[in-house]
């Protein structure tokens, strides 16, 4: 796992145990505000002296920075005039997308640096970027209460989904290709589906903003949700009922991710209390 924290340093740790992994990636100059690992990428231990990005790291200082696996820096990124929000990877791994308070998201050459996209078209900030997993389409997410879904090669606006009441502050897309996910502090999470081009369903279970999603289990059939109100809570992907709640003991949660662990689910949160939560979830469907 991978966090990035409020000093500017970016730290790796070993799971299930939460073992640092070396020294703190250091270089940022400021916040630290999505980290994101690079999609068939070497993990910390596996090829120490390879030069290849393997993690990129978004910052308020108005960089994406590139890490090697032994913590190397390999590239800044840089071209936003204002603060960076959220990171992605695209999924063919070369290719690396930020969330700007300028209004705008942008896609880089990870390999040469180039700023191949700039994109603008929300009414604010840009906080919450994802891609599609076959790498065709954007899902941007802005503090204009509304989510775009984007042509990743050209920029073209597809898709508006509109809904919200409040700021879009996470997007997330599931492996079937078909559905969407928002998290916005009016309090819910929203399913979309790409077909219907409508939402699906409305997730009202927690108690203040949710901060951040990720779709879990087979074939992302499962949402994973976080929030200020420190509930982590798993929704079917599919009817977007509740399936369980966990409470992280009222710490304000601002991300969260999700990797299948044998019979269950392994969850990942990252609290304002400054600690790395690990959830194992047994006998999630």
């Amino acid at each position: 796992a991978a966090t990035g924290g409020w000093s500017g340093a970016v730290r790796v740790w070993a799971l299930p145990g939460s073992t640092p992994v070396g020294t703190p990636f250091l270089g940022h100059t400021d916040r630290v505000t999505g980290v994101a690992w690079r999609p068939g990428g070497p993990g910390p231990g596996e090829e120490e002296e390879s030069a290849s990005a393997t993690l990129a790291s978004a910052s308020v200082d108005r960089t994406v920075r590139l890490w090697s696996p032994a913590g190397g820096a390999v590239a800044v990124l840089a071209g936003a005039t204002d603060r960076l929000a959220r990171v992605a990877w695209h999924p063919a791994g070369r290719l690396v997308g930020a969330a700007s308070f300028d209004g705008a998201w942008r896609l880089w050459d990870a390999e040469t640096g180039a700023c191949l996209l700039e994109q603008d078209g929300h009414a604010g900030a840009v906080y919450a970027l994802a891609f599609h997993p076959d790498g065709s389409l954007a899902i941007s997410g802005g503090l204009d209460g509304h989510a775009r879904v984007w042509d990743a090669r050209t920029g073209r606006g597809v898709l508006a989904l509109a809904g919200h009441s409040g700021a879009v502050l996470g997007a997330a897309a599931a492996p079937d290709g078909v559905t969407l996910a928002t998290a916005s502090d009016d309090g819910t999470a929203r399913l979309w589906d790409l077909r219907a081009k409508a939402a699906r369903a409305v997730l009202p279970g927690h108690t203040g903003l949710v901060a951040a999603a990720a779709f879990a289990g087979p074939s992302g059939s499962l949402l994973a949700t976080a929030g200020y109100d420190g509930g982590v809570r798993l929704w079917c992907a599919r009817s977007g009922g509740l399936v369980r709640g966990l409470d992280s003991g009222g710490a304000r949660l601002g991300d969260i991710d999700a990797a299948d662990a044998g019979a269950g689910l392994l969850l990942a949160t990252a609290g304002h209390d400054r600690t790395l939560k690990l959830w194992g979830v047994v006998g999630a469907e």
